[in-house]
């Protein structure tokens, strides 16, 4: 496995850029594309291997589970995130089931973003100045006004929902895009194969709900910004580390070090990731009792680490292999 250099990643204080990163929802409020590009892409000539697992049940109950597989994915992506590996391809073609997070096909696209901005909305007649002091206020217009979004239009916005939508803007300024999403480009791939079915675990409202939770207070906002100016060299950083599978160093740095260093995140660590990684290994678990070969393809921050996908599965007897 290659081997990252943890000091080279920012220390985010709070999660957004973990949720641009690894959670669909801004990506889809932002472009919500129903085809992405062609991945031909600059990857190596083998291809990219990514964050891959093999699952195969306990020995004592193969006759109850189908073998799968586990894909870590990002979702904001470029060209030199593809083409993936062969393994994975041929892993899609054997696949029954594609579950993913959130399925786009499911629900109005016109209907999820007037969705997004009922969330994102603050009361009716209320502005950022009437909760944060001048200098706060004055740092969140600048920080849009860099990415071409007129300070105007975030003025009756929460910030969580401003910093993130830019998060992702950012992201597509260094030649990123959520159109490259690798959960999009495998949900478009199987729509093409009639016989996969793809199945989303959540809905676009529950993940509204959840981001609507996080903190929101001064200092919460001012650690969001800080996070905002520092996304583009977390954004080359991690999406090195996906490429090459180094799923410890994307741990490390998207979640371990940021909760040793705010411990009083933990909670929202644990609403955001390791609560839903146990819903998610169960309706992976369940969809694999039916006796079918499926395919588990959720943000790579769900699957690595202690509590992360794979690591339940462990635990609870499966034989899960990261394939290189």
């Amino acid at each position: 496995m290659t081997s990252l250099n943890l000091a080279k990643f920012p220390r985010p204080r709070h999660l957004l850029l973990a949720l641009a990163l690894f959670t669909p929802l801004a990506a889809q409020a932002l472009d919500p594309a129903s085809e992405a590009p062609t991945r031909t892409g600059s990857g190596t000539e083998s291809g990219v291997s990514g964050l891959f697992w093999k699952v195969e049940p306990p020995a004592d109950a193969k006759e109850k589970f189908a073998p799968g597989y586990l894909i870590g994915t990002v979702h904001i992506a470029d060209s030199s995130y593809y083409p993936l590996a062969k393994p994975i391809m041929d892993a899609l073609d054997s696949t029954d089931v594609l579950l993913v997070e959130l399925d786009e096909a499911e629900g109005d696209q016109t209907e999820n973003m007037k969705l997004f901005s009922s969330f994102a909305s603050l009361p009716k007649g209320q502005t950022i100045a009437d909760l944060y002091s001048p200098s706060t206020v004055k740092k969140l217009e600048q920080a849009v006004e860099s990415v071409g979004v007129p300070a105007d239009s975030i003025r009756a916005q929460k910030p969580v929902y401003t910093v993130v939508t830019l998060s992702v803007l950012q992201a597509m300024r260094e030649g990123l895009s959520p159109e490259y999403g690798i959960d999009l480009y495998l949900t478009n791939q199987a729509r093409k194969r009639p016989e996969i079915r793809v199945k989303g675990l959540e809905t676009f409202e529950g993940q509204m709900k959840l981001l609507d939770k996080l903190p929101a207070d001064e200092k919460a906002v001012l650690g969001y910004l800080e996070e905002f100016y520092e996304a583009p060299e977390m954004y080359r950083d991690m999406g090195e580390a996906w490429k090459t599978g180094n799923g410890g160093a994307l741990y490390q740095a998207a979640i371990a070090e940021p909760m040793r260093e705010s411990p009083e995140l933990e909670p929202f660590y644990k609403m955001l990731f390791f609560d839903r990684n146990e819903s998610m290994t169960t309706g992976f678990k369940q969809c694999l009792s039916e006796n079918l070969r499926c395919m588990l393809a959720v943000g790579a921050g769900h699957m690595v680490g202690p509590g992360g996908v794979a690591d339940l599965l462990r635990k609870q007897g499966f034989r899960v292999n990261q394939v290189k």
